[in-house]
């Protein structure tokens, strides 16, 4: 499993403190662990500077079937406001966040 290792920001660049972020898949796939549904989100919540708290623990796309998927991130404010996404994303696992 891979941590997502982003800062998240407003478009005047201040971060989204406080804020969450919902991350899906973009189809459907399986990995060792199991079935994993791009249509179930995990919310993750930001600190004060906009960065992930605690570590996402995502499959890396490179062990997910079918090849090619990618997870998307849309990020909302501290009270619930869009903010932006969805953000596609792949997660390597000798690399980490790709987008």
């Amino acid at each position: 499993m891979a941590d997502l290792g982003l800062t998240f920001q407003f478009p005047n660049g201040q971060p989204v403190a406080n804020g969450y972020i919902v991350v899906r898949l973009s189809a459907d796939g399986a990995s060792s662990d199991g079935q994993i549904y791009s249509q179930i989100g995990t919310r993750l919540l930001l600190d004060e500077n906009g960065n992930i708290i605690g570590d996402g623990g995502f499959t890396p796309n490179t062990d997910i079937t079918p090849a090619n998927t990618s997870y998307l991130v849309t990020a909302y404010s501290a009270t619930g406001q869009f903010v932006l996404g969805p953000v596609a994303v792949t997660v390597d696992p000798g690399v980490g966040l790709e987008y």
